[in-house]
């Protein structure tokens, strides 16, 4: 478990179920975890310096999320 920041400008993460235990995320200088919200929510963090962030371990069950990193610059093809 260690504090970190993401390498993108945002990051998003949906819960896609709830029936797991651990595997939360926690932001400790917000004091907020995404422990208890619903199967479904949305959230959205900037992710450099502002939001450090620790990703629990899986304790059991199964966790299914949709995660997404939004790049700093912008790729042209």
């Amino acid at each position: 478990v260690k504090l970190h920041n993401d390498t993108s400008k945002f990051t998003l993460n949906v819960k896609l179920n709830t029936d797991f235990e651990g595997c939360h995320v926690e932001f400790p200088r917000q004091k907020w975890t995404n422990k208890d919200i619903p199967k479904g929510w949305c959230f959205v963090w900037p992710s450099q310096v502002t939001h450090p962030h620790v990703a629990y371990p899986l304790i059991s069950g199964t966790k299914y999320s949709l995660s997404s990193w939004i790049p700093r610059k912008s790729v042209r093809v």
